[in-house]
């Protein structure tokens, strides 16, 4: 079948809207809920010297717990997108419920040294719109032609982070850690309604943690570097009977977690964490792919800016056996009107957040829940032909968005 100026056009346009992901429940594509404890908490345990579910947030907290522990856990999220479009429907990203475990195992060295071992998946998405929800990809007025096939399908990317650490007890109330990111992201499904994008890959990144005690006080600090993750694997354009291998690299952002904690009496503690992501880093995708039908590479630009969060968090115990946990946090969005996509319905958000623990007699059962309130966002850009028409006036509409997150896990020390 031969390959006209207007299809090149199109496929092109497909490719470059391909280049970007969806939302999750933390700002850009991040999923910051590293335990259950900390989800009840509204992630606010970076100063956390006490619950074994701090350890994912700071490893430096190995240095202060009673002995080995485990603790592990798994949360359902069940994300709700929807856009009322340039013609007024509205149309609801389909269901795209997912799990996200979660793990920490540590031991002491001796009195001084401990190692502990944290798996997880500090990021993930899935957003599916139906075709036809954003008409003007298909409108003949606007000056791309034939861009009906670029507009998003589905986007996925599933990734585990292996983390082990090593810490330092530098003194009885300060202590030091240090540990390697190994990140292998196992799908990446970029799909438009004609081209399918799918590839995995890996990469490595390292951590350092601090944390200090000075009575009822406990800092907190946690940094986790950039990941840059090559991405290799396929490319094709079914109507068009195109198929070819394809790559791209995406950079999982650095972050930086700075906290308080008090401990107020024996039944009452709370603490305060700001959190900054590097999302600056996730510029420009630049994906390099062997059809020679389409220019090469194909760029897509993000611009994506940093973005903070700030998170608080209570626990009380109602008694020896019962603990009760809450949290709210506000998470400012890294996307801007002009670089705003429909696969990334981003916006700033509240999360609300309430969890219980239980002692068992030898083990600890946790829960808790979430929801996080997505702000409004109306995108009205009167433009249709920037650098990426994924994030232009092609994704017109008034955007609501709301997480539901439910988790259960439990905790040992032994």
């Amino acid at each position: 079948m031969p390959i006209t100026r207007k299809k090149r056009l199109s496929i092109t346009i497909a490719l470059i809207c391909s280049g970007v992901a969806g939302s999750a429940q933390a700002s850009g594509f991040r999923v910051p809920e590293g335990s259950i404890a900390g989800m009840g908490l509204a992630n606010a345990m970076v100063a956390n010297p006490n619950e074994s579910g701090a350890l994912v947030y700071n490893p430096a907290a190995m240095a202060f717990q009673p002995g080995k522990t485990l603790n592990t856990g798994i949360i359902m999220i069940d994300p709700t997108n929807e856009v009322t479009n340039t013609a007024g429907n509205t149309e609801a990203n389909g269901k795209s419920r997912f799990w996200k475990p979660n793990f920490y195992y540590m031991d002491h060295i001796n009195s001084q040294w401990s190692w502990g071992l944290n798996v997880g998946a500090p990021y993930g998405l899935e957003t599916k719109w139906p075709q036809g929800t954003f008409p003007l990809y298909s409108n003949p007025s606007f000056p791309q032609p034939g861009t009906a096939g670029a507009e998003p399908k589905k986007s996925a990317i599933e990734m585990v982070n292996v983390n082990p650490n090593i810490s330092f007890k530098v003194n009885p109330d300060t202590s030091v850690a240090f540990g390697v990111d190994y990140y292998y992201v196992n799908n990446v499904n970029l799909n438009t309604q004609a081209v399918v994008i799918e590839g995995d890959g890996d990469a490595w990144g390292w951590n350092f943690a601090v944390m200090h005690k000075t009575g009822p006080v406990t800092l907190g600090l946690s940094y986790r570097s950039s990941v840059d993750t090559d991405i290799d694997g396929s490319v094709s354009v079914p109507s068009a009977g195109l198929s070819g291998g394809a790559s791209t690299s995406v950079e999982f952002p650095a972050t930086l977690q700075l906290g308080i904690h008090y401990q107020v009496n024996t039944k009452l503690a709370v603490e305060f964490d700001y959190d900054r992501t590097d999302w600056s880093s996730f510029d420009t995708i630049s994906v390099v792919h062997t059809n020679p039908a389409v220019p090469n590479p194909v760029n897509s630009a993000n611009k994506w800016s940093d973005s903070d969060a700030f998170r608080f968090g209570v626990t009380y115990d109602l008694d020896s056996v019962n603990r009760l946990r809450f949290g709210y946090s506000y998470d400012k969005t890294p996307v801007s009107d002009v670089y705003f996509s429909a696969r990334v319905p981003d916006a700033d958000r509240q999360l609300f957040s309430i969890g219980y623990r239980r002692d068992m007699g030898g083990w600890e059962l946790d829960a808790g829940y979430m929801y996080v309130k997505v702000d409004d966002r109306n995108i009205n850009q009167p433009t249709f032909g920037g650098p990426d028409t994924a994030s232009n006036g092609f994704a017109n509409g008034n955007y609501e968005s709301y997480v539901h997150l439910f988790g259960l896990g439990f905790s040992m020390t032994f």
